[in-house]
C-alpha cells in the first residue's frame, strides 16, 4: 500500500478484502492472487466500510460526515449523503438495504439505500429516523440480535 490503511473489510466469502487508504482509495484486494482488481475512488479518507445485498453494494463513511455507496463489480459511486459535517464513527447493518451510520458530533441516523426501477442502476440514499446524543460517537456495532452498541467519548 502506498498511504496508511485506514479501515479493512473482508467480502461475505473470505475471497476478497477492501482496503481503505487514507488517501481516499479502496482498494479490492484478490486474497487468492493478491492482486488489486479494482479501485474505488473516495476522495478523502474512508473511516467505515460496509456491504449490502450480499456484498453487491459498498456502503463507504469517510471523514467528511458522507456516506456513499458503490456497486462492488463495477466500482461506480452511485449515490451520495451527507450525514454531518463530523467524521462516520459507525455503520452498523441492519437490514439488506437498511444501515445505521453514527457521526462523531453525536448524530445517529437510520438510512435506507433505495433503488429507482425507473432509473435502472442508480439508488438512492433515504434518511430514515435520527438520533442525537450529548456527547461525540466513537463507534456503533452489532452486539447480537436485534442490538446495536453505542460507544460515546469520555468528556
Amino acid at each position: 500500500f502506498r498511504t496508511d490503511v485506514s479501515q479493512l473489510l473482508f467480502s461475505p466469502n473470505d475471497k476478497y478484502l477492501f482496503a481503505a487508504e487514507e488517501s481516499g482509495v479502496i482498494r479490492l484486494i484478490n486474497l487468492t492472487t493478491g492482486l488489486c482488481e479494482r479501485l474505488y475512488d473516495v476522495h478523502v479518507a474512508a473511516r467505515k466500510l460496509a456491504l449490502l445485498q450480499n456484498g453487491t453494494l459498498l456502503i463507504v463513511g469517510d471523514e467528511n460526515g458522507t456516506i456513499s455507496v458503490f456497486n462492488v463489480r463495477t466500482a461506480d459511486l452511485l449515490s451520495c449523503y451527507v450525514v454531518a459535517p463530523s467524521p462516520i464513527t459507525g455503520l452498523v447493518v441492519l437490514d439488506s438495504l437498511l444501515v445505521l451510520a453514527s457521526c462523531e458530533s453525536g448524530k445517529l441516523v437510520t438510512l435506507r439505500v433505495c433503488r429507482k426501477e425507473q432509473l435502472g442502476e442508480q439508488y438512492t440514499i433515504e434518511e430514515e429516523e435520527e438520533y442525537t446524543v450529548t456527547g461525540a460517537i466513537h463507534d456503533a456495532f452489532p452486539c447480537g440480535m436485534n442490538t446495536t452498541v453505542v460507544v460515546e467519548y469520555d468528556s
